[in-house]
């Protein structure tokens, strides 16, 4: 099945509820070539993940194959 988020076109055929925004968004990015590109942050995240998280907000990111940091920047927020 193709469903692919909160506004598919398949959604409402396998769920009638109604996607809302709750209060929280997500930005995300990528940084391609890390260890030549971006060194600091690659030594940050190193071989892994690294979270940092307070109250309303975070920064998550993960290292994936290819030298790649793909990072979710997290808000809550209005939706105005």
């Amino acid at each position: 099945m193709g469903v692919d988020g909160a506004w598919s076109k398949i959604r409402p055929l396998v769920s009638g509820v109604k996607p809302e925004y709750v209060g929280t968004s997500y930005i995300e990015t990528y940084l391609y070539g890390v260890d030549e590109r971006h060194p600091a942050a690659a030594k940050t995240v190193g071989g892994g993940s690294l979270y940092a998280l307070v109250p309303g907000k975070g920064i998550l990111v993960h290292l994936e194959p290819g030298n790649i940091l793909h990072t979710y920047v997290q808000l809550n927020c209005t939706a105005e």
